[in-house]
């Protein structure tokens, strides 16, 4: 309660000052986007003000003396699509760093078919993608500016839990997923991760004040990304400022926020830097997590321009965290186990971006390295029952490089390599596993190495002005299995008219098993990679300038899974890639799954003073167990519902709202019976995933206030998270202590706020 007053007093007390109007400035380029040249005289414009100005030699422009707030920017250049960028935060004394890129019009004899305005296309082929902005990013209820709580509020997007970073993409399970920031892959994202790819927090490591932007793609994506057979989320983060040093401090429910900007050389590079300590540790009561959590990362980039066509990018993201649930706190939540988990992970990467007449090329060299220890000790007889050491190590190569052919066409090339070191320490204690058959302790200490490889290959072409289409392949191996495998993808989109297109796209994609399972055993070294085929149809409709409806089908298809074989003493027939943290001494690679469903998404941008996203989804995710029996997979939730909604009167007032609505989780009953003879947690197989979790639904409040002093400015806000304290129930656990079954809930109501001073 000392912080959450502190905190109030930092909101209101600048709510008495009397704010005058300031004046700040805005820079940056603008681009071709196939080629990266600059654009020569294009217009910048502040919508419903006569300040504009148009580009330099350079494909620059600068835009001073501007009044503080928030503004639309129009961008036009002679045989490009127009377009339109809302929310672009003119601060006091700040400089707004916005570099654009523009796509070529096509046209049809005299006539423009398609201008993206508010909609822009990184490809304009592109299926199953979603876009945000940093101030979407920023003012996202029930966030609490946290990426994967955002990108839950997408379609076909589910958690396993409001304590949790994993995001299950159609109902794919969080290994299926991969992450690149700045073109540097990121082996992982999450704070307080578990060996197997879980993770057991609310907070990750992505700072989403540093984010530029973001593409969050959850099908059918391109073959320039590679090992991932649900979704992939390609971050570029923003530069420094290249004219005057500035930066932030910010208090918010979850710790502290510092973020430092500037020049290195005047006009030639700059620097963001930027640190982040929690105090979970302190809240965790009021957040019902059952233990003290807490975290912190350090992160920073570094760009520097050798010349005009040149450009070296220095990126290093740093994350610690520590979850520590000793055995008072496990008694007194009811739950079985103690735990202490430890993670120290980090990535550095250099990227050289070069620029040339005809396209242009990045290529990244990065090192990664992720810490895992973990405790895990019975509250009952005090004994461990598991206990982990893991350390993994990448040293990766990426390329990509784009050609153009011509204003209709163009080539996208590059290669993957990495080389892979990993230890693996563990033990877990001999018990009773949750079928109810006796197991004995398993132990395993192991070191993993190999190298992966990949090129690729893709032609996207317009041929006309109403047709996109993109095809592409790519070929990769490793050396645990040897095998050469293809991966393909083709995407089109047709323009039926100024606001209603199709797309259409297949694509196959293979990943191979994770570490944690590679080294439990030699043989499954030799397991080949999983496959996946995805089939996406559907279309999308311009409602309004500013808003736009789509609507997709999907089809998952997984072929080589691993699975169990039938006599087994693991004592559940679930589906390995859900099934993380059980340890294996026999798997077979014949095992099938698949997913269907349809999203709708609705997406207002803020074309004057509302904006809104409305997404809904049905689905369904299943497997065939070694029996021949179709089984439901973990995270077959069914229905997804969520809608979002602003209202900014002002530059200085905003409010919005989000109701979530999700459908429950399969799971396995517990066996009360068998449970309370065997001592501990036993579910009844004969009925498994047959019972669903309760529905899960939430509403959350948010106001935020700006203030534009001087030379300072002041971002505060309140939000009211679950406002009509719904118990919404996570899990089921056995109690041993009662002996009785007990669950685990999500957040109830919670207040909390933050507030951000720029300088």
């Amino acid at each position: 309660m000392r912080h959450l007053h502190l905190l109030t007093l930092f909101v209101l007390i600048p709510w008495l000052l009397n704010a005058q109007d300031r004046t700040g400035s805005i820079t940056g380029a603008v681009l071709d986007q196939q080629t990266l040249d600059p654009l020569v005289g294009a217009t910048i414009m502040l919508q419903n003000t006569s300040a504009g100005t148009v580009t330099n030699s350079n494909g620059e422009y600068t835009l001073s003396g501007i009044s503080s707030g928030i503004y639309t920017i129009i961008v036009r250049y002679i045989g490009y699509e127009t377009q339109y960028h809302p929310d672009i935060v003119i601060g006091s004394n700040r400089n707004t760093l916005l570099d654009l890129t523009l796509n070529k019009e096509i046209l049809s004899g005299e006539e423009v078919v398609v201008s993206s305005g508010y909609f822009t296309r990184s490809d304009p082929s592109e299926i199953s993608n979603i876009s945000f902005s940093p101030e979407e990013l920023r003012r996202s209820p029930g966030a609490g500016q946290e990426l994967s709580r955002i990108l839950m509020a997408t379609p076909g997007v589910a958690s396993r839990g409001e304590a949790s970073q994993d995001l299950m993409v159609r109902g794919g399970s969080s290994l299926e997923n991969g992450y690149y920031i700045d073109n540097i892959p990121i082996p992982e994202i999450r704070h307080f991760e578990d060996q197997a790819g879980i993770s057991y927090g609310p907070t990750g490591i992505v700072n989403t004040e540093l984010i530029r932007s973001i593409d969050f793609s959850t099908g059918g994506y391109s073959v320039k990304y590679g090992n991932h057979l649900s979704s992939v989320t390609d971050i570029t983060y923003q530069e420094g400022d290249r004219q005057q040093i500035n930066g932030d401090l910010g208090l918010n429910f979850a710790g502290f926020t510092g973020n430092v900007r500037g020049p290195i050389t005047k006009d030639n590079g700059s620097y963001l830097f930027s640190v982040r300590r929690s105090y979970l540790d302190i809240i965790a009561e009021a957040i019902d997590v059952g233990g003290a959590p807490s975290f912190g990362d350090i992160q920073g980039k570094l760009v520097y321009d050798i010349d005009n066509k040149n450009k070296m990018t220095l990126l290093n993201i740093y994350g610690s965290s520590l979850f520590n649930r000793d055995y008072s706190d496990a008694r007194e939540e009811g739950l079985p186990h103690a735990v202490r988990q430890k993670n120290h992970q980090n990535t550095i990467g250099l990227n050289w971006r070069r620029v040339n007449n005809h396209g242009y090329s990045n290529t990244s060299v990065s090192y990664s390295y992720i810490n895992q220890d973990q405790l895990v000790r019975s509250v009952s007889s005090e004994a461990t029952d598991i206990e982990y050491d893991h350390n993994h190590n990448v040293l990766a190569f990426r390329n990509v490089t784009y050609h153009k052919i011509s204003d209709r066409s163009g080539l996208e090339f590059g290669a993957d390599l990495s080389y892979e070191s990993s230890g693996y320490d563990y033990f877990i204690g001999a018990g009773v596993n949750q079928g109810g058959q006796h197991r004995p302790d398993f132990r395993r200490n192991n070191n993993l190495e190999g190298f992966r490889g990949a090129a690729f290959l893709s032609y996207s072409a317009r041929p006309f002005s109403r047709l996109s289409a993109t095809i592409g392949t790519r070929l990769s191996m490793n050396s645990y299995n040897s095998d050469l495998n293809v991966d393909v993808n083709a995407q089109m989109r047709y323009q039926l008219g100024p606001k209603l297109g199709v797309t259409g796209a297949f694509g196959m994609y293979h990943q191979t098993l994770p570490g944690y399972i590679l080294s439990q055993n030699d043989q499954f070294k030799k397991l080949p990679d999983t496959r996946v085929f995805h089939y996406i149809a559907g279309f999308d409709y311009l409602l309004a300038e500013d808003t736009r409806l789509s609507i997709e089908g999907f089809q998952k298809e997984y072929r080589k899974a691993p699975v169990l074989p039938e006599n087994n003493d693991i004592g559940n027939p679930s589906f390995i890639l859900d099934n993380a943290g059980i340890f294996y001494t026999d798997l077979n690679h014949d095992g099938t799954a698949s997913a269907r469903g349809i999203e709708m998404l609705i997406q207002k941008k803020l074309a004057v003073n509302f904006y809104g996203m409305l997404s809904a989804s049905w689905f369904r995710s299943q497997y065939t167990d070694y029996t021949g029996t179709i089984q439901r997979r973990d995270y077959d939730s069914r229905y997804l519902f969520s809608v979002i909604g602003g209202y900014r009167p002002n530059d200085t007032w905003e409010v919005s709202a989000r109701w979530s609505w999700l459908g429950g989780r399969p799971y396995t009953p517990i066996d009360v019976q068998t449970s309370q003879q065997a001592g501990t947690e036993v579910l009844d197989m004969s009925r498994f995933n047959s019972e669903n979790l309760p529905d899960f639904h939430s509403l959350f409040l948010r106001i935020d206030r700006r203030f534009f002093f001087n030379r300072t400015n002041l971002v505060t806000y309140i939000e009211m998270w679950n406002v009509y304290n719904r118990e919404n129930i996570d899990g089921y656990y056995w109690n041993d202590d009662e002996s009785s079954i007990r669950h685990g809930t999500g957040f109830s109501f919670l207040p909390v706020g933050g507030v951000k001073f720029e300088f």
